[in-house]
């Protein structure tokens, strides 16, 4: 796994992990700048890939608990599915890697 995650730096820009990582980054500063304007934070926030094949409807937040992170089961190579995930905006800190 740490090969592909490094891969970038190491000469394969064809792998994707530090730009999801950056991506992931960029999206927590649009949250933050959002909620200052607001003036609130939100409750709970969601992440996804524009690539994703969605071939049923997503769960209703409703049914979701919001005391938990929700990740898709499988595909998860040996960790954890990081493509779609939905968590209380209190969680996000520990899910997202901020930029050095």
């Amino acid at each position: 796994w740490l090969p592909t995650m490094l891969s970038p730096a190491i000469g394969n820009p064809q792998a994707n992990t530090l730009r999801e990582f950056h991506y992931q980054s960029r999206c927590m500063g649009m949250i933050e700048h959002a909620e200052a304007r607001r003036r609130r934070p939100y409750s709970r926030v969601l992440f996804t890939r524009l690539d994703n094949h969605w071939l049923h409807p997503h769960p209703p937040l409703a049914l979701l608990s919001p005391d938990r992170v929700w990740v898709p089961a499988g595909e998860d190579n040996g960790g954890v599915n990081d493509r779609h995930w939905l968590a209380s905006r209190k969680a996000v800190p520990t899910l997202v890697i901020e930029p050095l």
